[in-house]
């Protein structure tokens, strides 16, 4: 039987199905999405995917304002005198700009090479490095907030990730996580972006309750994101591209892009219309977005 990589333990599971060479499982104890075999997609995979295009002739972007994730999790911080801030999986360092105009001394790492180069040439943060999470060099007990966006789903080994990321921390220090969400409503999935070996695992709130929990984390607080037409629009641009024999997502990036299929006024018309179905999703209480956020908190040592 299957190891859950967040409840560790042959909890019972459903086999969902094959995806490549890859086996698809259910833990019925936590709800987590998982695979088998947990292998991470190497450095070429994060090169040559279309979903990372953009690192290759990036803009210059300013630090993001709109972006739920890093509202949520500003907003939910507990309050630290002159902060020191780790994000792991930094990108091109968009939060760590916006933490920085905040008041955070910040630092971060990313596997992409373009993205680190960019962090640290467009946007001036010299303390962005290029680096894996398992060869970390970081002080133990140095920081008052790590943040991991959209990473742990990515890891072939989530709670050692999460452990690694504690031993960073000083004592009363917090952890902020985003991850996807497989209990999500509608039940859109990309065969790309949301399979292995780009997504190896799809959360639900108890497992990413219970992986922070067994990494020695506490004061779990959970956040959702609503369903949002953007959320609606992606699946479906993606879904369009494969209809019209384009490249999916994770296909080489060198392949030639698609013609534009819709002119400016059909795209603004179709991004009303999930709009709206979002709207009406939500209001009849159907809808369950496709992010979850978690905030924990590292225990001050306990003296006895």
């Amino acid at each position: 039987m299957p190891i859950c990589p967040a409840c560790i333990r042959s909890a019972p599971a459903a086999l969902l199905g094959r995806h490549g060479l890859f086996q698809l499982y259910y833990c019925r104890a936590c709800g987590l999405r998982y695979t088998e075999p947990m292998e991470e997609a190497g450095p070429d995979f994060y090169q040559r995917s279309l979903l990372y295009a953009e690192r290759q002739a990036p803009l210059e972007t300013p630090a993001p304002r709109e972006d739920w994730r890093y509202q949520t999790a500003l907003s939910g911080m507990n309050p630290f005198t002159h902060p020191r801030l780790l994000d792991i999986g930094c990108g091109d360092g968009g939060f760590l700009e916006k933490a920085r105009q905040l008041g955070f001394v910040v630092a971060g790492f990313d596997a992409d090479s373009r993205a680190v180069d960019y962090a640290r040439e467009k946007r001036h943060l010299s303390n962005v490095r290029r680096g894996d999470w398992r060869h970390l060099e970081a002080n133990a007990g140095h920081f008052d907030v790590a943040t991991l966006f959209d990473v742990l789903e990515h890891v072939g080994r989530p709670l050692a990730l999460l452990v690694e990321l504690r031993s960073f921390l000083r004592p009363g220090g917090q952890v902020c996580i985003t991850v996807p969400r497989f209990d999500r409503y509608p039940r859109l999935f990309d065969r790309e972006a949301d399979f292995p070996p780009h997504h190896l695992t799809l959360w639900s709130p108890e497992a990413v309750k219970i992986v922070l929990q067994k990494a020695g984390f506490e004061n779990v607080k959970l956040r959702f994101k609503a369903l949002s037409g953007e959320d609606l629009q992606l699946h479906a641009s993606w879904r369009f591209r494969r209809l019209k024999g384009a490249p999916g997502p994770s296909e080489p990036a060198s392949l030639p892009r698609p013609t534009k299929q819709l002119t400016r006024a059909a795209k603004k018309t179709a991004r009303f219309g999930f709009q709206a179905a979002a709207w009406a999703l939500r209001t009849l209480a159907l809808a369950r977005g496709h992010t979850l956020l978690a905030l924990a908190d590292r225990p001050y040592e306990r003296v006895i």
